[in-house]
């Protein structure tokens, strides 16, 4: 079938399913920048009490959705989320999120997040269409990265990846064994207006130019598997389900590896 032709000429003959795609590697930069910029979200270390925000463990939809879908069908998705506090969110972010305790119909609640998915697909897009810099910083070791950029770089994966084998090192200590040594590790800067929009370790081996994205979609048809807002007086948290349609085969050139800026 179609559906088949795709994912053996475009997908699957040029990387395994244990490969994370290039342009879901720089769509999920986009988004761990665009997200908190569009919500007026710092990010920081902690959230609560104006601490700032850190984006949830990347889900990896594409290595569910790839086989099914391929490429052309919407196959490269992934998800992510942000925990913004109590209280709506107020804590952390500017803008005004739907509130799905507040009294009205289920039909006005719906309409608020449709407005805020339609906000940030358009500011993907628009972002894809400019094609501000992106660059990549490579480092030794994971370590290094955060010793020189501090943690903020990381999402909560990571950092949890981090804490085990932080674990696991003081237990071969212990032991008098040699300890895990930090992966080498890469970071993606976007720069728009002047300044940097997103900076992230990045999941995957390769980044792309902005433009080769193509198109960006914000899943959002079903909340239960896809994007959702849950924003109450206990919790406010968004998840985005993304989508992404490359420009060409979705192979195109990277982005090269510069030098480390001394600031």
């Amino acid at each position: 079938t179609t559906v088949q032709q795709t994912k053996q000429k475009r997908t699957l003959d040029r990387k395994t399913m244990g490969d994370i795609p290039p342009a879901i590697t720089t769509a999920h930069l986009l988004l761990r920048g665009l997200v908190p910029s569009l919500l007026g979200c710092p990010v920081g270390e902690e959230t609560g009490g104006g601490g700032g925000v850190r984006a949830s463990a990347f889900q990896m939809t594409y290595r569910k959705d790839l086989p099914k879908l391929g490429v052309e069908g919407g196959g490269l998705t992934g998800k992510v989320s942000w925990n913004l506090g109590k209280r709506h969110g107020t804590d952390n972010a500017a803008l005004s999120l739907p509130r799905d305790d507040d009294e009205g119909s289920s039909s006005s609640f719906g309409e608020t997040c449709e407005e805020f998915y339609s906000a940030l697909e358009a500011a993907a897009n628009r972002l894809i269409s400019e094609s501000p810099g992106v660059t990549r910083y490579d480092f030794d070791s994971e370590d290094g990265a955060v010793e020189r950029l501090g943690s903020m770089v990381l999402d909560a994966g990571q950092v949890a990846a981090r804490d085990k084998r932080a674990k696991k090192a003081r237990k071969a200590e212990a032991a008098g064994e040699d300890a895990e040594a930090s992966p080498p590790a890469s970071v993606g800067r976007i720069e728009s207006g002047g300044s940097t929009m997103s900076l992230a370790l990045l999941h995957g081996p390769t980044l792309l130019p902005l433009s080769e994205l193509g198109r960006l979609e914000i899943l959002r048809s079903d909340p239960r598997a896809e994007s959702g807002i849950v924003c109450n007086k206990r919790k406010c948290e968004v998840s985005v389900k993304f989508a992404v349609y490359p420009a060409g085969d979705g192979g195109g050139a990277a982005v090269e590896t510069s030098p480390v800026p001394d600031s």
